[in-house]
This record gives C-alpha cells, sequence and structure tokens, in this order.
C-alpha cells in the first residue's frame, strides 16, 4: 500500500513507507502529509511505466493520467529526439549544397520540416491514452 496525494506544484506525491514504520498508513500519512488530501492505495494502483510521471494525478480512486500534462511531455520528448536527427540532416543538406545537388537539397529539407512539423501533429491532441501518444514518434 502506497500513500498519494497532490503537490502544490500539480505533480503527484507517492509516499512508500519504510519497512522500519510501525504505525498504521493513516498515522503516516496524517504525520507527514498534513493537511492536505490524500489517498490510500493499493501498489497496483501505481503505474509501472513512469515515462508520463509529471502527468498523474488523484482520481479519488488511484492514479490517473492527466492527458493535457502528458501531451506536453510528449512534445518536449518529441523535441528532445529530433535535436540529434536534425543535426545530421544539417550536415547532409551541407554535403548536397557543397555537391551542388538540389534534388538532395529539397528532400532533405522536407525531412528537417516533418521533424519540425512533429511537436503540432494532431495525432498527439487527439490521443487519450499513454499508448497512443507513444505510437507518435520520430520516423
Amino acid at each position: 500500500m502506497k500513500i498519494i496525494y497532490g503537490n502544490n506544484d500539480g505533480t503527484l506525491a507517492v509516499i512508500i513507507p519504510s519497512k522500519e514504520w510501525m504505525g498504521s498508513l493513516e498515522e503516516l500519512a496524517k504525520k507527514v502529509v498534513s493537511n492536505m488530501d490524500y489517498e490510500i492505495v493499493d501498489d497496483v494502483e501505481i503505474p509501472i511505466d513512469r515515462t508520463f510521471r509529471n502527468a498523474w494525478k488523484r482520481s479519488g480512486r488511484g492514479i490517473v493520467l492527466d492527458m493535457p500534462k502528458a501531451r506536453e511531455i510528449w512534445r518536449g520528448r518529441i523535441r528532445e529526439a529530433r535535436v540529434e536527427k536534425l543535426g545530421l540532416l544539417d550536415t547532409e543538406y551541407m554535403r548536397a549544397d557543397e555537391a551542388g545537388d538540389t534534388e538532395k537539397k529539397k528532400e532533405i529539407a522536407q525531412a528537417k520540416q516533418v521533424l519540425r512539423d512533429l511537436p503540432q501533429d494532431p495525432r498527439i491532441e487527439n490521443a487519450q491514452s499513454a499508448e497512443e501518444l507513444k505510437a507518435i514518434w520520430l520516423e
């Protein structure tokens, strides 16, 4: 069993009692959480996949995913992942420029634009689950 409560910054805190704790979870919650609302949940209610950890929120019946936050987290991950790919494409573009290969330059420019556009992909906004978000990735 774990104790969950919302932090002031909008994230979800999870308290895992130490093996040495001899009191009840209610006693621990009152001691640690103070005046905040909390829930005591089964271990199975805590998601194993922590990809969207900062988008977890209390539902009154455990943990649910705050989809607007999850979408922003996913956009950030896409932005981070595309940096290396954009750098490689920049190098290819310069080589094509030096070789005077305008067709290759157009092809590379299109590939770069696809990467730039991915965080605004409408599928991200339409995604209703973590699995749907994870399916939207760099090609």
